[in-house]
């Protein structure tokens, strides 16, 4: 972290001053602390991405992309505002996938979910966020290396899942275990093929069916090296520990809500939660 990326931090606020929840926002580089701190600070940056991406009636595969942004961004560069690289890797996310939203529209949903409590933002600060988001934006992809089009491991894990068992149980499984990956360093770390293997090793062993061979078949498979992927698996496996636990505790958005916010995703236009879009700057 702080290495090569470092010029392209975001000159912005600690703070956004139209009241963002201080439990969301922070540093981007705290996501990756170790232990349940850091758990805990990656796991209300899904639970808020997953919000947003509902309430907006984006497929998950755009907010697991959003995610990607932020935490490669996050990795690589300095000291960053969560707020504004969230909301500009949701904005670059969906306009790259051809599920353009429009900027204010973002602004607005976010601000409702970190702050229900508060009125929908005014025409001047969505003009003055907007314009912070569009140079978040540049940012992010200088960093990215304007390589913006990236592989997710859902494919992988979907095509995979149903090869070794064409059993809905276990496809439900590893969807699920795919979506509480990206509440650990993964996506920062490991490639999407890494990612997927994980998320079929870690099913297995859930169901009791995991074994050496089975380990050496899913690296074959995926072109992996064993070795690498051994020591993956042990980073990973110790992260989604933290996050069983730190779901045991309590969470505001339960695994039920983001299954059941990912079945009105599909295809970006079922029937997702409405919200107040708010002034319009056009």
């Amino acid at each position: 972290m702080g290495g090569e990326g470092e010029e392209y931090g975001m000159q912005t606020r600690d703070v956004c001053d139209f009241a963002i929840d201080p439990s969301f926002e922070s540093d981007i580089q705290l996501v990756f602390e170790e232990g349940e701190q850091g758990g805990r600070r990656r796991r209300r940056l899904v639970e808020v991405m997953r919000r947003v991406g509902i309430r907006l009636k984006l497929p998950s595969t755009i907010t697991a992309l959003a995610l990607t942004y932020a935490y490669r961004f996050g990795y690589k560069c300095k000291s960053t505002s969560t707020t504004m690289l969230v909301m500009s890797c949701l904005f670059l996310a969906a306009k790259a996938s051809d599920y353009f939203r429009r900027p204010r529209d973002i602004i607005n949903v976010f601000m409702r979910v970190l702050r229900p409590d508060l009125p929908l933002a005014t025409l001047k600060e969505i003009e003055r966020i907007q314009g912070e988001v569009f140079v978040a934006e540049q940012l992010v992809l200088r960093a990215l290396g304007f390589k913006f089009e990236l592989d997710l491991p859902h494919r992988y894990v979907l095509y995979s899942a149903w090869c070794l068992r064409e059993n809905k149980e276990f496809l439900e499984l590893c969807l699920m275990l795919l979506n509480d990956i990206y509440m650990t360093t993964a996506p920062a770390c490991y490639c999407e093929k890494t990612i997927a293997a994980a998320v079929l090793s870690l099913a297995l062993t859930s169901v009791g069916e995991a074994d050496t061979t089975t380990a050496c078949n899913i690296c074959t498979s995926f072109e992996l090296d064993l070795t690498s992927f051994a020591e993956a698996m042990e980073r990973i496996t110790a992260e989604m520990q933290v996050q069983a636990k730190l779901e045991l505790e309590g969470s505001d958005f339960r695994r039920e809500d983001v299954h059941n916010g990912m079945q009105k995703q599909q295809g970006g236009g079922g029937e997702g939660e409405e919200v107040e879009i708010g002034p319009s700057l056009h």
